[in-house]
């Protein structure tokens, strides 16, 4: 839990499966801006080095009107896609891909999402002295508990060799930045951290904000739009689901029944 009523933030970053200094663990994963899909980074902090997967990553791809849209993102979610600012082409066509209210694009589990670009400035955060033996840098003011943010680096021209990693670390939020088609984001370094700003182009880790307006009750609304055709033994149904609940859809369809219930 954050001082000042700024929020509560998960004690690590979103993908980590650990939040002690110095464990490469405690990256986690890595998000271009506006897209639910992540990317890994390295398996150890000091230095970048390849981290295995049994999975063969594909090599970038150049953002245009073709491949830099929300419908490839989704289609090629291990696509690392490259395009400065941006990686949506028209960029102002997706401003809201994350926002302050989750989104569908939001790669936060429910009940989490996508922290406020001021969550950190207004619990004044304090803090020791930049780990340099673990690399990176531990709040122990205006936060309840020590809170680890690991240097981590970032994802983006030198794709897929994790950039500055052991002496920066980069971390998003959904609010805006200081020049257009730049996103709220938090710094550390050796010399502190800072609120600053990133492009959207890069991949940076994410560190989940508890959204204070979930209710697990919440569920999906389905539309029923049409039935074309009905017949004894058949129908033809058009039908949408235009809200999703806190919880990703994985199988639509129709229930039918002799009964009303």
């Amino acid at each position: 839990i954050y001082s000042n009523n700024a929020g509560t933030l998960m004690d690590r970053n979103l993908g980590a499966v650990s939040a002690t200094p110095g464990d490469p663990g405690a990256l986690g994963l890595y998000y271009q801006w506006g897209r639910k899909d992540p990317f890994v980074g390295s398996a150890a902090i000091g230095v970048y080095t390849p981290k295995k997967t049994t999975y063969k990553w594909p090599g970038m791809v150049e953002s245009n009107e073709s491949r830099g849209t929300i419908e490839y993102s989704i289609e090629h979610p291990t696509t690392y896609i490259y395009g400065y600012p941006d990686w949506l082409y028209i960029s102002s066509s997706g401003n809201n891909r994350w926002n302050h209210s989750k989104t569908i694009y939001d790669p936060c589990p429910p009940g989490w999402r996508v922290p406020d670009e001021s969550v950190w400035v207004n619990a004044g955060l304090t803090y020791g002295s930049f780990d340099t033996s673990n690399k990176g840098l531990t709040f122990t003011g205006g936060v309840d508990n020590n809170a680890w943010y690991p240097a981590s680096g970032y994802l983006g021209y030198n794709y897929p060799t994790v950039t500055n990693i052991g002496s920066y670390g980069y971390y998003w939020s959904c609010g805006n930045g200081n020049y257009d088609n730049y996103k709220g984001s938090l710094e550390v370094y050796n010399n502190g951290w800072r609120s600053t700003s990133d492009l959207c182009e890069l991949a940076l880790p994410v560190r989940c904000q508890k959204d204070e307006s979930y209710n697990s009750s919440n569920v999906p609304t389905v539309v029923i739009d049409s039935i074309a055709t009905a017949t004894s033994t058949s129908a033809e149904i058009f039908a949408n689901i235009p809200y999703s609940g806190w919880s990703d859809i994985t199988e639509r369809g129709i229930i039918y029944s002799t009964s009303p219930d």
